[in-house]
Formats: structure tokens, C-alpha cells, sequence
């Protein structure tokens, strides 16, 4: 009962805490230890925040604009972005591409799997199926768009995907799957800025949540 009790207290006084201070409370430490093969809960935070703060169907980002990290769960949302984000200056930027283009852009991603790759993708408002064992460029099984009611891909239908602005000018071979022609607008915040407000407005935490999915042998 005295541990059930003090559990219930440490709850308590967590939620107490984000309300007076308005900063993001881990529920567990979060890493980007295999950001560049594997979905990684840190960098859902982030991904997350650039949807939130675009308003965009999807977003994504790749590994190479994290840095390899692990933060406790009380790290304050200012040292976040400063320890987590080498471009945290990059704007924000939306992206109208067709699911055609989104299909082949995690394509790109998965080509080196299961080597560390700087273009592999960490991505929200997304859930994709991969097959390592097909040949590079055949990998992707499904995709699945939203996050409660989830539907297949459409290839032909436009969706926004927010990104930073390095890649949505092609950086990491991007520039391959889609033309600058397909940048709809910039919106008024930094990659940093946007993942400052997600955690200060105390927004969920997601960890990882089978946003990436292998197929098993």
C-alpha cells in the first residue's frame, strides 16, 4: 500500500509540475541512439511538432538532423533543442507531394537498411509496413496515413508534409522524388521553435509507437 501510495504521489506531483512550469515531463528516457536505422521515440517528438505546428498531413525529417543523444526525462525544453537539434535554425517548410512521391521518398530511406543511414526517414502522421528482405526500391509493403483512422496511401491524391527546408530542397538525394515546384509555403517557425512550443504546451509524448515497422522472417 506505502508503494502504491507513493506512485500515485510521484503521478501527482509530475502532473503538478508541468502545470506550473509548462515544460514537457519524459515518461521515460528518450534516445536517438538508432535514429539512423530505426524508429526513434526523440525524434517522434519532434516530427510530431513539426505536423502540430504546420498543421500538414505528415512530417518527416531525416536522421542527420539529430544529433545521437539520450535525455532524461526532466531535461528542460530549451536543452532539448539545443542538445538534440544541430540545424534547429532550418525553417519549416510544407511540401504538396502525391502519394506516389511519398511512397518512393521512404524507398529512399529504407535503401541501406539495415546500415546506418543520414537519409532514413523518422516520420509522423505515418505508419509504414518494409520488407528488409525485397530488393532496395521494392521494400515498402504498406503505408498508412493518420494516426487513429488510418488509411492506405492513395498514389494519387496530394498530401502536405511538413520537413525543414534543407531537405525540402533536396538535400540527401531527395531532390530525386520531388522538385522544388512541389514547396507550397514556409511557415513562420524554426525546426527549434516548433519543438520548443510542442514541449512547453505540454503536448503527448508519443516514444515509439510502430511508426516503422519491419516485416518479420
Amino acid at each position: 500500500m506505502a508503494t502504491s501510495s507513493r506512485a500515485v504521489s510521484s503521478i501527482l506531483w509530475t502532473a503538478v509540475l508541468l502545470l506550473i512550469t509548462g515544460s514537457a515531463v519524459w515518461a521515460q528516457e528518450l534516445s536517438t541512439k538508432n535514429v539512423r536505422t530505426e524508429e526513434s521515440g526523440l525524434a517522434n517528438v519532434v516530427v510530431d511538432a513539426l505536423r502540430d505546428a504546420s498543421g500538414a498531413d505528415i512530417a518527416w525529417l531525416p536522421a542527420a538532423a539529430f544529433h545521437e543523444v539520450s535525455l532524461a526525462r526532466d531535461t528542460p525544453p530549451a536543452e532539448v533543442v539545443s542538445k538534440l537539434l544541430p540545424y534547429r535554425d532550418d525553417r519549416v517548410v510544407v511540401l504538396k507531394l502525391t502519394g506516389v512521391q511519398i511512397q518512393q521518398a521512404l524507398e529512399r530511406a529504407l535503401t541501406l537498411y539495415p546500415q546506418p543511414n543520414a537519409g532514413f526517414l523518422q516520420v509522423s502522421g505515418l505508419q509504414v509496413t518494409f520488407d528488409p528482405a525485397k530488393p532496395a526500391g521494392e521494400r515498402v509493403v504498406r503505408v498508412q496515413v493518420g494516426t487513429e483512422n488510418k488509411q492506405d496511401l492513395n498514389p494519387q491524391r496530394e498530401y502536405r508534409v511538413a520537413t525543414s527546408a534543407t531537405l525540402a530542397y533536396g538535400a540527401l538525394g531527395y531532390f530525386k522524388v520531388w522538385e522544388r515546384s512541389a514547396i507550397e509555403r514556409e511557415i513562420d517557425k524554426t525546426v527549434g521553435d516548433a519543438l520548443r512550443a510542442y514541449l512547453e504546451a505540454g503536448k503527448p509524448i508519443a516514444g515509439v509507437s510502430e511508426r516503422i515497422v519491419a516485416v518479420k522472417p
